[in-house]
């Protein structure tokens, strides 16, 4: 097999739209949660009548923080990457049988296929998860033609890597 060389830079409004992504993933626990906190409070009425409001006081902070959770993500993420110069560098991505070689200014990395735990397929990009899903590399399909696309869904199809890509 040829390698596939990808050039790609991410992007600070790209880097906070996957951790947004990300976050709205862990949104069945966030609503685990308030489910309990509801049935807390529901429960929690005659108490509160009584004069015992610490319950109601907790669901409160609860609902408050809810709503402003995806907020906050949004901004710390853009903190995030503007302390992190790396993240926002130019990078070559080499795919080939063996490995996936990261070549950037301060980054210079070599990967193992077998370390490649997923790769999800979104509107606008790729996201490799490795390491038991504590690394990730996003590639934006924009820089992809249409032949390093449908050969880069083949890799990724050949290796038996996990994935969700589109036909």
């Amino acid at each position: 097999m040829e390698a596939l060389i990808i050039n790609s830079q991410l992007t600070a409004q790209q880097y906070q739209n996957i951790n947004i992504h990300f976050m709205w993933l862990r949104v069945r626990w966030i609503l685990a949660i308030a489910i309990v906190f509801l049935l807390i409070c529901f429960f929690s009425v005659p108490a509160a009548q009584r004069g015992d409001s610490v319950l109601l006081w907790a669901a409160g902070i609860f609902f408050v923080y809810v709503p402003l959770f995806p907020v906050l993500s949004y901004f710390k993420s853009g903190k995030e990457y503007k302390k992190n110069t790396s993240m926002g560098e130019k990078k070559e991505y080499v795919f080939n049988d063996e490995n996936i070689q990261i070549n950037g200014e301060t980054t210079n990395m070599t990967m193992d296929w077998k370390h490649v735990n997923k790769v999800k397929e979104r509107s606008k990009d790729f996201i490799i998860l490795a390491f038991n899903n504590k690394s990730m590399i996003c590639l934006p399909k924009s820089n992809f033609n249409a032949n390093e696309l449908s050969a880069f869904k083949g890799i990724i199809k050949d290796k038996g890597v996990k994935n969700d890509l589109k036909p």
